[in-house]
């Protein structure tokens, strides 16, 4: 393909993009805008619209930024995901910052998988791998105002992010795969693209039951916070309303598998399919030749989507995966269990939650927070969503022989698309 940022532009050259129009359908409508080369890196050509507000990123910013997709995120990404493909011939991604992005309240950057398709397909194409950034707009000329700084910040876990993005896109493009893989796989491998990117930075290693210092970068303020994200986004999907409480029937009513039920915002698809794929890693990753980095380039790889991709990769039943994992989210650290399955190593979800840090903590609200019972009779009732879970905790002293058990809403045995589990706490 001809792409429109070819391999011999310089720095001051103008070259045309297609912006996607995500408020239509982006592949068949686009806004033409020119922008101007502004650095040139060996992994990124970076590219400004010429109508972006004054005040955005320095020459030296551009400098930072390319040397940091150099490295360490472009080599990190890679890793973990597998090269991107090189559709347009120019060895490079295109990194284009636009106040276009502005113009979307709440959104820092995308990556359209339109890009990578010819021009017949797509009339938006720029038949290439490209990045779209939002730009620095300290007066808030377009949109609200967005300070310079808060955009340097910002650049790099959004890079890490979006990079995951292209690489995901383009090498199943180019595998002529039947499907892309599902939203909360996609985003779910992008927001981990954050935390192993922050790990390269910060000097950590996965497995290492990290705590709320580092989670929520109380530890060191002035660095860039790449994990906070994925906390917050599982506290939104465990209820936390945004302020000081929590909405009512989370989190089986909410679902990670997409956006829908009663949780805040628009962010299920993020942190908490990725604390999924954080604990897979964790517990089945010593067992591929190539690591944990060959289960996520296996996903990518596959021709598979969801459930069925991520079973068949680890070649574990689904049913087990879930349940395992779901119970991990509020067994995490409370305790020694029997099962190591139990547990998510990389992360410490009990200090993070409930624990202190420099005087520190986390809401209560974001806690996941199981209904509760006491032995003997009890009787509760719930709708569960797809992909969510129903917390129980039945405790109390003397405990005399006990039954429970699960029924739909009839009194019938449960559908054979649900499963019940039971983990002994004490």
């Amino acid at each position: 393909m001809a792409s429109q940022i070819p391999p011999g532009v310089i720095v001051g050259d103008i070259v045309p993009i297609s912006f996607p129009d995500i408020s239509a359908d982006f592949c068949m409508t686009f806004i033409s805008i020119s922008t101007e080369v502004k650095h040139i890196g060996t992994r990124g050509v970076w590219l400004e619209d010429v109508a972006n507000p004054s005040g955005g990123y320095s020459g030296a910013d551009y400098q930072s930024l390319s040397d940091q997709l150099d490295n360490p995120i472009y080599d990190k990404d890679v890793e973990y995901f597998g090269a991107p493909t090189d559709l347009d011939g120019n060895s490079q991604i295109g990194i284009v910052i636009t106040q276009e992005i502005n113009k979307t309240a709440g959104l820092l950057g995308f990556v359209v998988s339109t890009d990578l398709v010819p021009l017949a397909t797509c009339p938006s194409s720029n038949e290439g791998e490209i990045f779209y950034g939002k730009a620095p707009d300290p007066t808030g000329a377009v949109g609200a105002p967005y300070l310079t700084a808060d955009a340097v910040a910002d650049a790099p876990f959004l890079i890490a992010h979006e990079f995951a993005h292209i690489i995901q896109f383009s090498r199943r493009i180019a595998a002529a795969a039947p499907t892309f893989p599902s939203s909360w796989e996609a985003e779910g491998q992008a927001t981990l693209a954050e935390e192993v990117v922050g790990h390269a930075y910060e000097s950590r290693s996965v497995g290492t039951d990290i705590g709320l210092g580092p989670a929520i970068n109380l530890d060191d303020p002035s660095s860039v916070d790449w994990y906070s994200n994925a906390f917050v986004d599982m506290g939104l999907y465990f209820g936390w309303d945004g302020a000081n409480g929590k909405v009512s029937g989370a989190p089986q009513e909410c679902t990670w598998i997409g956006n829908d039920g009663p949780c805040l915002g628009n962010r299920q698809v993020y942190g908490t399919p990725w604390s999924l794929l954080r604990w897979v890693s964790d517990q089945y990753g010593s067992s591929f030749a190539g690591g944990e980095q060959e289960i996520h380039q296996d996903l990518i790889d596959a021709t598979a989507a969801g459930y069925a991709n991520l079973a068949g990769v680890v070649g574990v039943p689904i049913e087990t995966l879930l349940a395992k994992w779901a119970a991990s989210l509020y067994l995490d650290s409370r305790f020694a269990p029997s099962d190591p399955l139990l547990d998510l190593p990389s992360w410490d979800l009990f200090d993070i939650y409930y624990g202190s840090f420099g005087g520190t903590s986390l809401k209560p609200e974001l806690r996941l927070t199981p209904q509760t019972a006491t032995f003997g009779n009890f009787l509760a009732s719930a709708s569960v969503r797809a992909g969510s879970t129903y917390y129980t905790l039945v405790s109390g002293s003397s405990r005399p022989a006990t039954a429970v058990s699960a029924r739909d809403g009839s009194g019938g045995t449960l559908p054979a698309f649900m499963q019940y589990w039971i983990v002994r706490t004490q």
